[in-house]
């Protein structure tokens, strides 16, 4: 994995951690929930590093982001038909490992960023069950479009897909890990995933 051509997609899932949600219903309303969180994830952000340092941002962001990100489900999507050559110790590592790897790339990249101006349209209902917001999200002198893909899970609503520039994050992994298997072996994704947590 080229973590410099993944860096716009990091920057997408860090930017959907601060992303708010219009109200749909007072039944469904999954957007309290996620404004909750986003609240928190985002005075995590910006502790000053007397506070907390990166290490302990991860830990909290990561224990915040658990109730409104589906990580198990976003990476299961991405490996895909790969699930079936993991047994059941090598899912669970590559879901932590690549969700530990995600949290420290965003929390990295926004260790000196500025707050993020953004802006939303109204959630567009893509079927009984899962809706997307679009959101256009300005840092600095970068602009992004995003959209965010949420489905009501047994745990009730959570964010599944993230959309950069029109381009789905759960496909662009999907694609790698499927590059990956065709040469490797899920213990050598394992040992790639550890490397790249050391380096970052």
């Amino acid at each position: 994995m080229n973590i410099a051509k993944n860096f716009r997609y990091l920057a997408g899932l860090s930017l959907a951690l601060l992303a708010g949600l219009p109200s749909l219903t007072a039944e469904t309303a999954p957007e309290k929930k996620l404004q909750s969180t986003i609240s928190k994830v985002i005075d995590v952000l910006y502790l000053s590093d007397e506070e907390a340092d990166l290490v302990q941002k991860r830990e909290l962001i990561l224990e915040i982001m658990d109730k409104s990100f589906s990580f198990d489900v976003m990476i299961g999507y991405a490996l895909g038909r790969n699930k079936k050559l993991l047994n059941e110790d090598q899912m669970d590592s590559i879901t932590v490992l690549t969700t530990d790897l995600l949290v420290r790339s965003f929390t990295k990249e926004f260790k000196n960023a500025s707050r993020p101006v953004m802006t939303f349209d109204e959630p567009v209902q893509l079927t009984k069950n899962k809706i997307e917001v679009a959101s256009s999200v300005k840092i600095e002198d970068t602009e992004v479009q995003l959209a965010y893909r949420l489905a009501r899970m047994k745990s009730g609503w959570q964010v599944y897909d993230i959309l950069v520039e029109g381009v789905s994050m759960v496909s662009n992994y999907r694609k790698q890990f499927q590059e990956h298997f065709q040469r490797k072996t899920a213990e050598d994704l394992i040992e790639i995933l550890r490397e790249r947590i050391n380096q970052t």
